[in-house]
């Protein structure tokens, strides 16, 4: 499994689309054999959630407006096996952070 780098939901692909199956981001390898997804871009942030915690509706509103998100795909996020890494942009990963630690996650920023 890998994570998306675009919605950085972790892409599991049973059916082998070769696409996320929340934000629909090809995942493949390009030419050179690098994956799409090896890292986050240079102005973005990986926010690593290691535990929802006991409230999930909390967890789920904060990634709802922190990724600007529908209901569905930020419960699929948080439903997911943990750990699972989000993307955001650098400038609102500690936002983002303060906001799922404060709905009793508990999350890291990785990059």
């Amino acid at each position: 499994m890998i994570d998306c780098r675009k919605c950085g939901a972790t892409v599991d692909d049973p059916a082998n689309t070769g696409r996320c199956r929340f934000c629909s981001t090809p995942y493949r390898a390009d030419a050179s054999g690098t994956p799409p997804f090896a890292a986050a871009s240079p102005g973005h942030g990986v926010i690593e959630v290691a535990d929802v915690g006991d409230n999930l509706i909390a967890v789920i509103k904060a990634l709802r407006v922190g990724l600007k998100t529908g209901l569905k795909e930020s419960k699929d996020l948080a439903d997911q096996r943990c750990p699972f890494h989000v993307t955001v942009d650098r400038a609102r990963a500690p936002q983002l952070l303060a906001e799922l630690t404060g709905a009793g996650a508990r999350a890291r920023i990785v990059s």
